[in-house]
This record gives C-alpha cells, sequence and structure tokens, in this order.
C-alpha cells in the first residue's frame, strides 16, 4: 500500500498543521516520503493563512493548538473550499469532539498517539478520492474539450462549404478537412489518400499542373509548385480539373483548430476569367501602342528642326 500511496501522493501539496514541535519534525519525515509537497504550520491561524495563499489539496491537522484550533480552521477553509478533504489528528476520542469535528465537515478521524499503518491507510483513502475526481474532473475537460473541436469543425464545415472557392484544412500537417467546392473539382474517388498531407497536396497540384501557351511565359505560374512558398506570399496556379483548365490563386492561413495545435487553410480563388483579361488587356494596350507609333510616330519628318516654306 505504501508504494501506492507514494505513486498518488506525488501529485499532491498537503498542509500539515501541528503545534506539538517533535511531533511535528518526524511527521513532516514521512509525509515528504510521500507528497509532492508539504507545507507546515504551527496553529490553525497559520494554517488557514498558508491554505488561502497557496494551492493545497488536502489538510492534515491537530485540534488543540493555540491561537486557533483544528476545528475552527477547519470549518473557515471548508467555508472557501468545500471539497477539500481534511484529516483530524486527536488525542481526544470523546463524542463531543467527533460531533464537532463531523459538523465542520472534517473527512476523517486519527487518534493520537498516531499509529503509523493506520495514517497511511487513512491518506492513501483520502489520495484515491483525490485521483478520482482528478481523473473525472479530466474526463470531463476532455469531454468539453473535444465537443468545442467539434463544434468548431462543424461550424467551419457549413461556412466553407457555402463558399464556391475549394478550400482545405491541415491539422499538424494532416489532412482534417475538405470542402464539397474541391471535392467537386476533381474527379477522384481516393481524394482524400491522395492529399492526406501537405506534402502529398503539394505533389497532387504539381501532377494537375496545366501547361497554357498564352501565360506559359507568366512567372507566377510555372512549376514545380512549392507549398511552402505560401507562407510568405499567395500562388497562382493552371489545373487541369474535370471542368477543364483553370487558374487559381492560392492562399493560406494558419489559426488553431485545438488550442495545442496549429492549422493551415488553403483557399483557392478561381481567377481563370480575370487572368484571361488581365492578357487581353495587355494585348490591347499592346496593339494600341502599336498602331499609335505607326501612325502618328512614324510620319513625323526626319528633320523636325527644318521648317517647310511650302506648308508655311
Amino acid at each position: 500500500m505504501l508504494q501506492e500511496l507514494v505513486e498518488l501522493g506525488k501529485k499532491y501539496t498537503i498542509l500539515y498543521v501541528e503545534d506539538d514541535k517533535p511531533l511535528q519534525t518526524e511527521t513532516q519525515k514521512v509525509l515528504q516520503r510521500i507528497f509532492h509537497n508539504v507545507l507546515v504550520a504551527d496553529n490553525g491561524q497559520e494554517g488557514y493563512q498558508l491554505f488561502s495563499d497557496e494551492q493545497i489539496d488536502l489538510v492534515l491537522t491537530d485540534i488543540e493548538m493555540p491561537i486557533m484550533n483544528g476545528l475552527k480552521m477547519s470549518e473557515q477553509i471548508k467555508e472557501i473550499s468545500p471539497e477539500c478533504p481534511i484529516v483530524v489528528l486527536s488525542a481526544y476520542s470523546g463524542s463531543d469532539y467527533l460531533i464537532e469535528a463531523i459538523e465542520n465537515s472534517v473527512d476523517h478521524y486519527v487518534l493520537k498517539p498516531i499509529n503509523a499503518k493506520k495514517l497511511l491507510e487513512t491518506l492513501y483513502k483520502v489520495c484515491q478520492r483525490l485521483e478520482d475526481k482528478r481523473l473525472v474532473k479530466e474526463y470531463k475537460q476532455q469531454q468539453i474539450q473535444q465537443q468545442i473541436i467539434e463544434e468548431k469543425q462543424d461550424m467551419l464545415s457549413q461556412v466553407s462549404n457555402c463558399s464556391p472557392n475549394p478550400m482545405l484544412v491541415y491539422n499538424n500537417g494532416k489532412l482534417s478537412f475538405i470542402n464539397h467546392a474541391f471535392e467537386t473539382l476533381f474527379d477522384h474517388d481516393d481524394l482524400e489518400t491522395q492529399i492526406h498531407s501537405e506534402e502529398a497536396l503539394e505533389a497532387f497540384l504539381n501532377n494537375h499542373f496545366a501547361q497554357d501557351d498564352i501565360l506559359k511565359n507568366h512567372e507566377e505560374i510555372t512549376m514545380p509548385f512549392s507549398i511552402g512558398s505560401l507562407d510568405t506570399k499567395d500562388r497562382k496556379i493552371a489545373l487541369k480539373t474535370k471542368e477543364g483548365k483553370k487558374f487559381f490563386l492560392i492562399l493560406k492561413s494558419h489559426f488553431n483548430l485545438k488550442d495545442e495545435t496549429d492549422a493551415s487553410l488553403y483557399t483557392m480563388n478561381d481567377i481563370t476569367e480575370l487572368l484571361y483579361q488581365q492578357v487581353q488587356l495587355e494585348l490591347y494596350s499592346k496593339n494600341l501602342s502599336s498602331a499609335i507609333e505607326d501612325n502618328f510616330v512614324r510620319r513625323q519628318p526626319k528633320n523636325e528642326g527644318i521648317i517647310n516654306k511650302v506648308d508655311f
């Protein structure tokens, strides 16, 4: 049992309140072998002050002490921390003390002179109770955290599925979500398998890269496409889709899907029409400049400094 108690006790801090110095010293040595931290006070007032200032998991206290006795201290502790277990040590076994101890919500009562086996058994029960509560609290927190994560993912799913832009989410480099727009962009039954990681997404996009004669010299639309480049700027890419060749502006943003993890959101904006219109405008501007040069600039006299006297 001692080994089990040590395994449990190393997670907790105990407050030990005792005015008998020799007993205090000997008991403190035992407690220090069991608990993560042992705080010691000489009376109830000091004990209550320590409990108010520190993070304490359980209390072991004598009853008869100067300034403030153990029962009064226990009563005040329970007012601010009703769940904190309190073990009382006392040489008195009378019913009056027991009734008062129960009324003050004392959890356990160990008689003096202290029987080491009895004290260890009592501390083991208290620590086991603390551990059970800790596990229940941890489980509830995990449930709440999981519920929050699921709600975040559900909200992300609803919002992104309303968007016409293909979107993907990677959590710590692993695929977490694809919206409908991306799924319908490519004709693959095992799409999730092919883009299961950010590295796989990079390979997938490069495998679907589409050559374009008009935009082949466009420096932003060249192979290979690098996911890493999206951390510093957006990128344009031409892709072969089941609807034909399309151009996309790909943006990457970071956010927390879970408190302890980093998620990456990839958004693909269809700029096919915009890009072709830009090329057409550039060609129009080039042709217009050429026409202006042919019709006006090249018809000017070679020697502009000589006046045509006949025309004058």
